[in-house]
């Protein structure tokens, strides 16, 4: 089944009624790889600090046949929406299902903990995960890809946030045998990302006292997903 952009605007309507999830900009600037340590140096300076160890992150994304999650990112959508369940540090027990989905630049996240099936082994969770996706909200979807990437953290003392994500890489699927296997090879993707994170309430503070400090340096602020760029370089092969 394909999804058309209606499908995906109804579904995200209905995770915005039914989530508690606040809203929050999520701006995102993809650099070129090893610029993170410059720009974390920038950043420093400006005010951001350390405020949480960095972790591992790993994502195993759903989508349909014909990639119209990752679609719907491309074409730069209002409503965008990535089914998807992550772990951290290499501990898949601990894995969580959640949906990220987006209105413009507001990104929320809606975890379902219906679809936390503890006591799994990887590939049996997975499959748990496809059926209840389907009986749940009707979403026939499969696995596509296997994201990881490591993340620093940093804060400002008015409360925005700011990630640093590199060493990213994602794995192809291999549907062989109907087993969700991974191929061993890795694709490094050539890129970082640094993404602002903040309230609502503080878009202000952020439009004139953190960004107009950045305006000499070379940082473009644009959509930028992982996800769909792990699709992108994996149909590349």
């Amino acid at each position: 089944m394909q999804y058309s952009q209606k499908n995906i605007t109804n579904l995200v309507n209905d995770l915005a009624i039914r989530s508690k999830s606040q809203s929050r900009y999520e701006r995102k600037s993809k650099i070129n790889v090893g610029q993170s340590n410059f720009f974390k140096g920038i950043f420093n300076i400006l005010g951001f600090y350390k405020c949480y160890e960095k972790r591992k992150i790993s994502s195993i994304y759903f989508d349909d046949y014909n990639y119209s999650f990752a679609k719907s990112n491309i074409d730069g959508d209002f409503c965008r929406l990535k089914p998807r369940i992550r772990w951290y540090n290499d501990n898949f027990d601990n894995s969580n299902f959640e949906f990220k989905y987006k209105l413009g630049f507001n990104g929320f996240k809606s975890k379902d903990n219906s679809l936390d099936k503890t006591n799994l082994n990887f590939e049996d969770k997975l499959e748990f995960t496809k059926k209840k996706l389907l009986s749940k909200y009707n979403l026939n979807l499969s696995v596509c890809s296997n994201v990881t990437y490591q993340r620093q953290y940093l804060r400002h003392s008015s409360g925005i946030r700011l990630t640093f994500d590199k060493e990213i890489s994602c794995t192809h699927v291999n549907f062989d045998k109907n087993k969700y296997g991974f191929k061993q090879k890795q694709i490094k993707l050539p890129f970082e990302v640094f993404e602002f994170k903040y309230p609502l309430i503080l878009d202000n503070t952020f439009r004139e006292e953190i960004f107009p400090k950045l305006q000499d340096f070379p940082i473009r602020l644009t959509k930028c997903s992982k996800y769909t760029e792990s699709i992108i370089a994996l149909n590349n092969l």
